[in-house]
Protein backbone atom coordinates (compact mmCIF):
# COMPACT_ATOMS: atom_id res chain seq x y z
CA UNK A 1 0.00 0.00 0.00
CA UNK A 2 3.11 2.27 0.76
CA UNK A 3 4.36 1.65 -3.00
CA UNK A 4 7.60 0.05 -1.17
CA UNK A 5 8.38 -3.50 -0.77
CA UNK A 6 9.23 -4.70 2.92
CA UNK A 7 12.22 -5.36 3.45
CA UNK A 8 13.44 -8.69 2.12
CA UNK A 9 11.10 -8.65 -0.80
CA UNK A 10 12.70 -6.01 -2.93
CA UNK A 11 14.94 -7.04 -6.15
CA UNK A 12 15.16 -11.02 -5.41
CA UNK A 13 17.35 -12.56 -7.71
CA UNK A 14 15.03 -15.89 -8.22
CA UNK A 15 11.64 -16.96 -7.18
CA UNK A 16 12.13 -20.23 -5.20
CA UNK A 17 9.89 -22.41 -7.56
CA UNK A 18 9.67 -24.53 -4.42
CA UNK A 19 7.47 -21.78 -2.49
CA UNK A 20 5.32 -20.94 -5.29
CA UNK A 21 2.57 -22.74 -3.94
CA UNK A 22 2.55 -20.91 -0.71
CA UNK A 23 2.78 -17.62 -2.65
CA UNK A 24 0.01 -18.64 -4.44
CA UNK A 25 -1.78 -19.07 -0.96
CA UNK A 26 -1.06 -16.09 0.01
CA UNK A 27 -1.94 -14.35 -2.64
CA UNK A 28 -5.48 -15.68 -2.56
CA UNK A 29 -5.85 -15.00 1.27
CA UNK A 30 -4.45 -11.39 0.47
CA UNK A 31 -7.55 -10.59 -1.51
CA UNK A 32 -10.10 -11.60 1.08
CA UNK A 33 -8.21 -9.83 4.29
CA UNK A 34 -10.09 -7.45 5.85
CA UNK A 35 -9.25 -4.04 7.02
CA UNK A 36 -10.15 -2.31 9.93
CA UNK A 37 -9.22 1.40 10.87
CA UNK A 38 -5.43 1.16 11.28
CA UNK A 39 -5.37 -0.25 7.99
CA UNK A 40 -4.83 -3.82 6.79
CA UNK A 41 -6.09 -6.40 9.34
CA UNK A 42 -3.77 -9.83 9.64
CA UNK A 43 -4.43 -13.13 8.16
CA UNK A 44 -5.59 -15.32 11.04
CA UNK A 45 -5.82 -19.08 11.61
CA UNK A 46 -9.07 -19.02 11.42
CA UNK A 47 -9.17 -17.44 7.82
CA UNK A 48 -6.04 -19.74 6.85
CA UNK A 49 -8.71 -22.90 8.42
CA UNK A 50 -11.53 -21.62 6.67
CA UNK A 51 -10.12 -20.79 3.24
CA UNK A 52 -8.37 -24.67 3.75
CA UNK A 53 -11.67 -25.75 4.08
CA UNK A 54 -13.17 -24.35 1.44
CA UNK A 55 -10.88 -24.93 -1.44
CA UNK A 56 -10.11 -28.38 -0.13
CA UNK A 57 -6.44 -27.40 0.21
CA UNK A 58 -4.36 -29.05 2.49
CA UNK A 59 -1.94 -26.78 4.13
CA UNK A 60 1.25 -28.12 6.16
CA UNK A 61 2.46 -26.10 9.35
CA UNK A 62 5.18 -25.27 7.00
CA UNK A 63 3.42 -23.81 4.80
CA UNK A 64 0.93 -21.98 7.17
CA UNK A 65 4.41 -20.64 9.16
CA UNK A 66 5.68 -19.17 5.79
CA UNK A 67 2.22 -17.37 5.16
CA UNK A 68 1.34 -16.45 8.35
CA UNK A 69 5.79 -14.62 7.71
CA UNK A 70 4.90 -13.05 4.47
CA UNK A 71 1.70 -11.50 5.94
CA UNK A 72 3.93 -10.04 8.94
CA UNK A 73 6.34 -8.74 6.31
CA UNK A 74 3.24 -7.47 4.25
CA UNK A 75 1.57 -5.60 7.35
CA UNK A 76 5.19 -4.32 8.30
CA UNK A 77 5.18 -2.20 5.19
CA UNK A 78 1.75 -1.42 5.63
Amino acid sequence: MTGQAPEGLENPTEFPVLLSHVWSFFLQLHQSRTAGFSGANPITYQDLHAWSQMTNTELHPYDVATIKKLDALYLKGD
